[in-house]
């Protein structure tokens, strides 16, 4: 990053306008296509978002998002399947993990538009004629503590064993690797994982009284709950008339805005509902905050203040 001029991020849409067609096309390979598409879609109706069919746990869905909309925001703003979560947003840490067509993919590195006529399952959908037996191993040998990473870690493995019924050690930590625990849980999805491999039946009776008692574990009550993407977090609250932000956030110890921010573009977005500049700030400190009804609509009005800073 040149540290004498600072840009908003960039995205999607403005890759595309920035660097040309050509050179998007050979950068972005098959995505560039849908992106492509999806503008032209858009092109016809500002006003009309494009419509995008999905297959979601066997049903046909239908949402409206911009082009830029990813597929985890589908999910969860679209059609509130809330059990894949928003962490990394980089697709590092594994707790948006859905399945496509069988396979595990990152959903908040994928255009939900790149998933039309796809098969997505989430973690919701593994369930809807009981639990299946990975979700039974997490929960009876504890694979889980807050439970934040259960979700995709379940989608990941409940894959590996549609594929594998066998897996070996290896192939259980090679299925894990792209899921960050921070509470350390792996031993706990290790076992349960490997007794499924070793073909191991897990006992259907919860442990007695007396049993608890003398210092045997026994499962979670919440267990059931985090498996299979039910368990609500601070990030899944849903509250009437909610609003998302974003920030364009200082990267010099102290910067300054050179231009003059097009604030009356950033305002023309749909759902846009507030605009804050800050002409002067520090690091980890926001040149603009955008406040607005969807993430994409302040992502959008971020990128069209079109701010350019240095430090001072």
């Amino acid at each position: 990053m040149d540290l004498k001029s600072f840009h908003t991020p960039l995205t999607r849409k403005a890759f595309l306008k920035s660097v040309g067609l050509t050179a998007a096309t050979a950068a972005l390979g098959p995505f560039a296509g849908s992106l492509m598409a999806a503008e032209k879609e858009t092109s016809r109706d500002p006003a009309q978002p494009p419509s995008i069919k999905l297959t979601v746990n066997g049903e046909a869905r239908t949402v409206e998002g911009p082009p830029q909309m990813t597929l985890l925001a589908a999910l969860r703003d679209r059609l509130d399947l809330t059990g894949a979560k928003p962490a990394c947003e980089q697709g590092t840490c594994g707790a948006c993990t859905v399945l496509m067509d069988g396979l595990p993919v990152n959903a908040c590195m994928m255009l939900a538009i790149d998933a039309a006529g796809k098969s997505i399952t989430t973690v919701e959908g593994l369930a809807k004629k009981g639990l299946t037996p990975i979700q039974e191993a997490l929960i009876y040998h504890d694979g889980m503590q807050c439970g934040f990473c259960t979700p995709g870690v379940t989608v990941s493995l409940h894959a590996l064993l549609e594929r594998q019924s066998r897996p070996s050690s290896h192939e259980i930590k090679t299925a894990l690797s792209g899921h960050l625990c921070r509470c350390g849980a792996y031993s706990g999805m290790m076992a349960a994982a490997l007794s499924l491999a070793k073909g191991e039946r897990l006992p259907r009776v919860m442990p007695s009284a007396k049993e608890q008692r003398t210092g045997r574990g026994v499962p979670r009550l919440e267990g059931r709950a985090k498996v299979t993407g039910e368990a609500l977090y601070a990030v899944d609250a849903r509250p009437k008339g909610w609003m998302v932000a974003r920030a364009l956030d200082c990267p010099f110890a102290r910067g300054k805005i050179v231009n003059r921010p097009n604030e009356t573009a950033a305002r023309m977005v749909a759902g846009v509902q507030k605009v804050e500049i800050f002409e002067r700030t520090s690091i980890g400190q926001p040149f603009a905050v955008v406040v607005a009804e969807t993430m994409e609509a302040a992502e959008e009005g971020l990128t069209r203040l079109a701010i350019q800073a240095e430090p001072f």
